[in-house]
């Protein structure tokens, strides 16, 4: 079945942001303005593709293949999950950046306040998940959270943790029977700020 999004930047202007086949909203800018999509359809054969569409009714832009995760605050950035890389893609011009985790299985990732960082939790090979931060710079993974059991996804687009706390510290997760709160160990406070939205 198709899924149809509508979006209205003032009561009475309600449009449909649908595209094309089948669209799901990640997130929403900050300022209102756009829509990042998760699209689904015959053009993007056996793929999830990342999608930013204005709520003026524009035609959106395909910014590459992966599943959309949020929009950086500054809105130059969509973050995206692709096979065992997390994607920074740009909404104007420039060249994307992508991260080689190495993990088989990427569950989802947020912006962290700087920016510049990355929160993502991927499921251990011995069972459980796990959150670490990682600059889409480079260097290395820092796990921040011991293991945990996130709740299944109900789809693909169901989101389990929430965007991460606007210091920085702490982000909700969707445990098995509950929703829990946690905080994120980020080491000394050089090291602190991560990865961001």
């Amino acid at each position: 079945s198709r899924t149809q999004t509508f979006g209205a930047r003032s009561p009475g202007s309600e449009r449909d942001l649908s595209w094309p086949e089948d669209s799901r909203v990640a997130d929403i800018s900050a300022d209102g303005n756009a829509l990042l999509l998760a699209v689904v359809s015959e053009r993007e054969p056996g793929e999830t593709a990342v999608y930013l569409r204005s709520m003026d009714g524009a035609l959106p832009i395909r910014l590459g293949a992966g599943t959309p995760q949020e929009l950086s605050r500054d809105g130059r950035w969509a973050l995206a999950v692709r096979g065992s890389k997390i994607v920074a893609l740009p909404t104007a011009v420039g060249e994307e950046r992508a991260f080689e985790t190495g993990l088989a299985s990427l569950a989802e990732a947020h912006w962290m306040p700087d920016g510049l960082h990355v929160l993502f939790v991927a499921t251990r090979e011995s069972g459980g998940s796990s959150a670490s931060i990682v600059s889409l710079a480079g260097g290395e993974v820092r796990p921040v959270t011991t293991a945990f059991d996130l709740r299944a996804a109900y789809t693909s687009q169901s989101r389990q943790l929430s965007p991460v706390s606007p210091d920085g510290r702490l982000v909700a997760a969707a445990m098995k029977r509950r929703v829990e709160a946690g905080e994120l160990r980020q080491g000394d406070a050089e090291e602190r700020g991560g990865a961001g939205r």
